[in-house]
């Protein structure tokens, strides 16, 4: 928690995840949105990674964005592992009939 950290995500809700790491204390100087599903470039990933380690920060990006990154410097960048929990199961039935 007294690291500094870059995020990057390219998810539906960018920023429900920056919220979720904020409310678990993350320390994040700097955060890259892109489109859902992106395909990054090399060029992307260099340029995170520039930032960091510029600014002496951690990058940290969803499980599902790091994998995407075909092992392209993919240990310079950490992920968060998170599951999806619907508190009212009925209710979200009922608001999409």
């Amino acid at each position: 928690k007294n690291d500094k950290y870059i995020v990057f995500s390219g998810i539906g809700n960018h920023k429900t995840f920056i919220n979720m790491l904020k409310k678990f204390r993350f320390n994040i100087l700097k955060d890259f949105e892109f489109p859902d599903h992106y395909k990054y470039k090399n060029n992307d990933i260099n340029k995170i990674i520039e930032k960091a380690d510029n600014l002496g920060c951690k990058i940290i990006t969803t499980e599902k964005d790091f994998f995407r990154l075909n092992g392209y410097k993919m240990n310079k960048i950490k992920f968060i592992k998170s599951e999806l929990k619907i508190v009212d199961e009925e209710k979200l039935i009922n608001s999409i009939i």
